[in-house]
């Protein structure tokens, strides 16, 4: 091997592109809050067993990460960083009480909830493809709270 092939072939990986902070962001914006009380959970998943087995709250352990917000207006803007690039769901409920779960009533949610494309939710929860997003760089999610 001569000098310029090794010195060529130790740039060649430098070529390559990484990705960068700037790639690995995730902004979940968030609308529809009604009670300017308790706090947001929000969580990120990245199957659809994890989603469905977490009923989308933030702060499970299933979620590849979460944040919990407190709320302040009746919008929100929450930054991930650290997120690679995939395919990826964001479930967010509004804890008015702050005890760190949804509220149900006979099965029905009496708190404030919102999930990653913002599907039409009645009776059961949606399925991973009505949900989840191709993440590609610095994306941004936007999220309408809903009440059944």
């Amino acid at each position: 091997m001569n000098r310029r092939t090794f010195i060529s072939g130790l740039f060649v990986p430098s070529l390559l592109k990484a990705q960068t902070v700037e790639d690995s962001i995730l902004i979940v914006n968030i609308t529809g809050i009604k009670k300017r009380s308790g706090c947001l959970l929000i969580g990120v998943f990245d199957s659809a067993a994890d989603m469905e087995a977490s009923k989308f709250s933030g702060g499970d352990k299933r979620s590849i990460a979460w944040k919990v917000v407190k709320v302040k207006r009746s919008v929100a803007s929450v930054c991930f960083i650290g997120i690679p690039n995939g395919v990826y769901s964001v479930g967010v409920i509004h804890d008015a009480n702050n005890n760190k779960r949804l509220d149900t009533a006979f099965g029905k949610p009496i708190e404030s909830f919102g999930i990653s494309r913002n599907p039409y939710v009645k009776y059961k929860y949606p399925k991973w493809t009505e949900v989840s997003f191709k993440k590609t760089g610095e994306t941004k999610v936007n999220i309408i709270l809903k009440q059944i």
